[in-house]
């Protein structure tokens, strides 16, 4: 399976995930669903998007549930939620569908694909090419793959069939290694989070660091961390061309107006 043990959480969601992909295989087989995924809807260019505007562009996230700060919004309809995103100025929209530690499900894209004509990120624990599949058949514009939790060769195979069937690879990163991974995957989009898998703590510094051991030719994302307007604009400023937001936009009283506070204009 391709899959590290980085001595994080990550050990434990995957474990749990692999249960559920398990599952899933016998209920859908590989070769269905990759028929489905052969007849899915054309995707959204993701990264068309993020790149369309001269300021920093924003991907909003659907997020019900964080494991260390529990359930994050009572009332959660991901499709109201989506079409709120696309009202108030977002580019994009990341849905967490990883049910166990974050509450989220594939229904959710599903439903918030539905709603808006933005491109949409999957964002799960994704080490399985069952995964990539179905994540076209769901709807997803685009997939998150996390460096800490793949080999490099399954990293360079998840990239690589992501862009045969047209949706495109995310890759997560937190440091120099990594993001030399990344590069090697053939990926063209590159994240860089801020959050410590190991503390879950969270230090902006992390990506104004990694900033120049990005390519200039790379779609440049930072993550996790980003509150305000000043942060945006700190992350234009030294080339980021999108920042990936959920907790700050959604335990916020109106997700509009945080989003319009975010790209400054409020």
């Amino acid at each position: 399976m391709n899959i590290r043990q980085t001595g994080t959480i990550l050990d434990k969601i995957a474990t749990q995930k692999l249960v559920r992909l398990s599952l899933q295989k016998e209920r859908v087989a590989l070769e269905r669903m990759i028929e489905k995924a052969k007849k899915a809807p054309e995707p959204r260019d993701f990264a068309a998007a993020l790149k369309r505007n001269r300021e920093i562009s924003l991907i909003a996230e659907i997020k019900k549930a964080s494991p260390s700060k529990g359930l994050l919004k009572e009332s959660f309809d991901p499709a109201d939620i989506a079409r709120s995103y696309e009202n108030s100025g977002a580019s994009a929209i990341s849905v967490i569908t990883e049910e166990d530690f974050f509450s989220g499900s594939p229904d959710f894209l599903e439903s918030a694909r539905g709603a808006t004509t933005l491109p949409i990120l999957r964002k799960d624990f994704i080490f399985d090419s069952y995964q990539v599949y179905e994540a076209k058949v769901l709807g997803a514009d685009a997939i998150l793959l996390i460096v800490s939790l793949l080999e490099p060769e399954k990293l360079s195979e998840l990239s690589a069939i992501a862009e045969e069937i047209g949706i495109a690879a995310l890759v997560e990163t937190h440091n120099k290694k990594e993001i030399e991974q990344a590069i090697q995957s053939g990926t063209s989009i590159i994240g860089i989070n801020n959050r410590d898998l190991k503390t879950m703590t969270v230090d902006r510094k992390t990506a104004v660091r990694l900033a120049n051991e990005l390519p200039a030719e790379a779609v440049k994302i930072v993550e996790s961390g980003i509150d305000s307007s000043e942060d945006m604009r700190m992350f234009e400023k030294i080339g980021y061309d999108a920042a990936l937001v959920g907790e700050s936009i959604i335990t916020s009283k109106n997700v509009e107006e945080k989003i319009r506070s975010l790209m400054g204009k409020a």
